[in-house]
């Protein structure tokens, strides 16, 4: 038989034809910023933002943006002196959900969570965390001996 002869495939009546099937869904991207650090210090504060509001699905809140524009700006001076790489809003596995900021340093991975407002970290966002790293540890690929650190910070914003 030559393929212009092959018979055409019966499927079911409840079968979709393949123009009707669903779409594939997109991968989410792993985090909605990332740089290395001399990267991310030679970005402005409104590229970076702009980067997460590119991968935000829907318009940021004042209170998200001026939340990303102080995590910024406290992570400038601390990562100035350091190697490394930035992640911002990373999604964690399985979880739906995302870590403000993973530092993969040397030999080591940082999860932090930005709570704007506290003065001092939480049980809940101590637990957050924690729960967050346990997620990146067991459903990444680990690489050779990299620890996984996690750590809630408090962080108060002035005037808000």
């Amino acid at each position: 038989m030559q393929l212009s002869e092959r018979a055409t495939v019966r499927r079911p009546a409840w079968y979709a034809p393949p123009h009707m099937e669903a779409p594939i869904p997109h991968r989410l991207p792993r985090a909605w910023y990332s740089a290395s650090f001399p990267t991310f210090l030679s970005h402005t504060p409104a590229e970076v933002l702009g980067h997460l509001f590119q991968n935000s699905h829907a318009p940021p809140d004042p209170e998200q943006r001026d939340a990303w524009t102080a995590t910024v700006d406290l992570l400038k001076p601390l990562l100035a002196t350091r190697a490394g790489h930035l992640l911002l809003e990373f999604n964690i596995p399985r979880m739906g959900l995302r870590a403000d900021a993973v530092l993969l340093l040397p030999g080591c991975v940082v999860i932090l969570e930005f709570k704007v407002g506290e003065k001092h970290p939480t049980l809940a966002a101590r637990n957050q965390v924690w729960e967050y790293a346990l997620d990146t540890k067991n459903f990444h690929e680990p690489k050779p001996r990299t620890a996984h650190r996690s750590r809630a910070g408090a962080h108060a914003m002035a005037g808000g």
